[in-house]
């Protein structure tokens, strides 16, 4: 059997076995070639088959004293939400690793779930589950995803807190600015003139941030919005 090794990349999983000349020897199924490191006494397998790949490896590990590494378990954080978010898991709670289990579980009992109702939305016993919620892994998940839920509202909170702020500094920033063209208009005005001109019913400056023209005359701004403002608390419900 003649496969191109690109083709067997893809389509297999590979292992490493000791030399063929010592312990193994090529056979149909397989693809056997030197590795790719010339100084390793070792020949790397490509099994057509994944279930044949798995065995062939676990035989080896046998033979050769070796054991699978074990990864390290990663929290995932949207595991309880997807679990959740269907009446039925779509993997049994035993199919899954033990921090997997514990994390899930602790998880459903801090949404407020029943036990029975986790027992028959992960298609385990009731009894599994109770066991589950005592042992210590579940007891640490569940601290943990307590105080993730805490920071997570108080950073919302915070978010909150400053997003008001940035608006208030906008707002200040805005009439800081106008009050600055205000400054700059009455020490032109007295530059120019020696004198800054009113309007004889409120005394109020006639500048141009000031005065707007209506019917051909010119009018206060600040007497408009004086008068706007108090039509608006007549206007508006007593709290």
């Amino acid at each position: 059997m003649t496969t191109p090794d690109a083709d067997v990349d893809v389509l297999a999983r590979a292992h490493l076995v000791p030399h063929p000349d010592l312990e193994h020897v090529a056979s149909e199924q397989c693809m056997c070639r030197p590795a790719l490191d010339a100084d390793a006494d070792v020949w790397i397998h490509h099994p057509l088959d994944a279930e044949l790949a798995a065995a062939l490896t676990a035989a080896d590990d046998d033979r050769l004293g070796r054991r699978p590494v074990e990864t390290r378990w990663e929290m995932d954080a949207g595991m309880v939400a997807a679990v959740l978010a269907s009446p039925k898991s779509s993997r049994r709670i035993t199919d899954m690793r033990a921090g997997d289990r514990a994390w899930i579980v602790a998880g459903l009992e801090l949404s407020g779930e029943a036990a029975e109702r986790t027992a028959e939305r992960m298609w385990c016993s009731l009894r599994l589950i109770r066991s589950l919620r005592a042992e210590d892994a579940t007891q640490m998940a569940r601290l943990l995803q307590a105080k993730i839920s805490r920071e997570q509202k108080d950073l919302r909170a915070e978010q909150c807190a400053h997003g008001v702020t940035r608006c208030e500094l906008a707002e200040a920033l805005r009439a800081n600015a106008r009050l600055q063209m205000q400054v700059d208009q009455l020490v032109d005005r007295l530059t120019t003139t020696g004198k800054v001109d009113t309007f004889p019913r409120c005394g109020h400056p006639v500048v141009p941030y000031n005065t707007y023209e209506h019917d051909g005359r010119r009018w206060c701004r600040q007497c408009r919005r004086d008068k706007q403002a108090e039509r608006r608390r007549t206007l508006s419900p007593a709290v």
